[in-house]
């Protein structure tokens, strides 16, 4: 009985256990986190294509443009509307002198 407790022991530490992903939430085991598999071979990693990236990228970034251009643009017409307003009133005066 002991002979087989002392297996199951031994049998338990030979386990290693799942390394937790924290970003993802997903259990990993030690051999997935080292980059091989159960067979001893390795994992291939899907191929980033830099090109993808690339455009995304530059869509954000004429996004952002856009929109302080846009912040800029209104920014502008609220000056230009209170300049008119107040162009309005002093031709509402030279008319009343006349």
């Amino acid at each position: 009985m002991a002979e087989l407790e002392r297996q199951g022991r031994m049998a338990v530490r030979s386990e290693q256990p799942p390394v937790v992903d924290k970003s993802a939430g997903n259990p990993k085991s030690r051999a997935q986190e080292s980059g091989r598999n159960k067979t001893g071979g390795t994992f291939r990693s899907r191929a980033v294509n830099q090109e993808d990236q690339n455009w995304k990228d530059q869509l954000l970034k004429r996004v952002q443009e856009l929109e302080v251009a846009q912040a800029q643009g209104s920014q502008q017409v609220s000056k230009l509307t209170a300049e008119n307003q107040a162009l309005n009133k002093e031709i509402d005066r030279v008319k009343l002198l006349n």
